[in-house]
């Protein structure tokens, strides 16, 4: 990337459409990497076609990490059924791991939202998330839902507006 240090992590906003490519690649291997973390949706996105993909950005913005190389990082933050901002598909490359990518992904997507409560729900078990989530200020809600047909569950937790970034 023009600009870029070699070996830096530049993390920006998809904000075009034919961006979809980027977005798919980086949720596949998301989704390859760690199928116990993520879920996938149904029909799985493996099956989407570039229609599909490209609606996806019109129901949420996504937002990478990427070095000179490679994508290394993905979130995504949509609206749950009540309206409320949500994020989700937070992953990161193994070999990046650890390096705050995922902190920043998430500061990035908070950026774009003002004056609601941001929502995000973590598969259980999975204490690394909540670590990140709460270094966030997110604060666990006392809220899980256990998920069908695979009977996993989840666990909410909630981002004050009043300490979203401004």
């Amino acid at each position: 990337m023009a600009g870029q240090h070699p070996g830096s992590t530049a993390v920006r906003l998809l904000t075009r459409e034919d961006a979809w490519r980027l977005a798919r690649d980086a949720r596949l291997a998301a989704l390859q990497d760690a199928p116990e973390s993520l879920l996938p949706t149904d029909p799985h996105e493996s099956t989407w076609n570039e229609d599909s993909w490209r609606r996806s950005f019109k129901t949420g913005l996504w937002v990478v990490a990427r070095t000179d190389r490679m994508t290394v990082g993905l979130a995504r933050l949509t609206e749950e059924a009540k309206g409320r901002p949500h994020v989700e598909s937070v992953w990161t490359h193994p070999r990046h791991r650890r390096g705050r990518i995922a902190s920043r992904l998430i500061q990035r997507l908070l950026h774009e939202v003002h004056d609601h409560d941001v929502f995000v729900w973590v598969l259980d078990p999975n204490p690394a998330a909540i670590r990140l989530y709460e270094s966030l200020h997110f604060e666990r809600t006392d809220v899980r839902q256990k998920l069908h047909p695979s009977g996993r569950v989840e666990e909410q937790l909630r981002l004050s507006a009043a300490l979203l970034p401004s």
